[in-house]
């Protein structure tokens, strides 16, 4: 996980696509300098026709980010699988679904290893 400087906070989503019905789910946490969840939700796009344009979509609804290869995505991967899932727009605030929980403390090893 790269980190942002304090009291900087990090942005990462994910998209995940059913080509067939044009339905994308959209993952999107929100965590601070250290790697901790301020906030995760997750959203259904109508109308995405590729995973590309359901993250431009979530461009649009965020701010400024930086490419990440999907290796480093894990943590909003795990967000966009839960959406599918759960098919319905959903927000946590300081907490996520078990398997971001899990993917979140996996990914902090990198900034506070063992």
């Amino acid at each position: 996980m790269i980190s942002p400087s304090s009291p900087m906070v990090k942005v990462n989503f994910d998209a995940s696509l059913i080509p067939a019905s044009s339905i994308a789910f959209l993952g999107c946490v929100i965590r601070d300098h250290e790697g901790f969840i301020l906030e995760a939700n997750c959203t259904l796009l109508y109308n995405a026709h590729s995973s590309f344009v359901a993250e431009a979509q979530a461009v649009v609804l965020n701010c400024t980010f930086n490419f990440i290869p999907r290796v480093g995505k894990s943590v909003t991967h795990a967000m966009a699988r839960e959406c599918s899932s759960l098919f319905e727009d959903c927000t946590w605030v300081e907490e996520a679904p078990t398997s971001v929980e899990s993917a979140t403390v996996e990914d902090r090893r990198w900034i506070d290893p063992p």
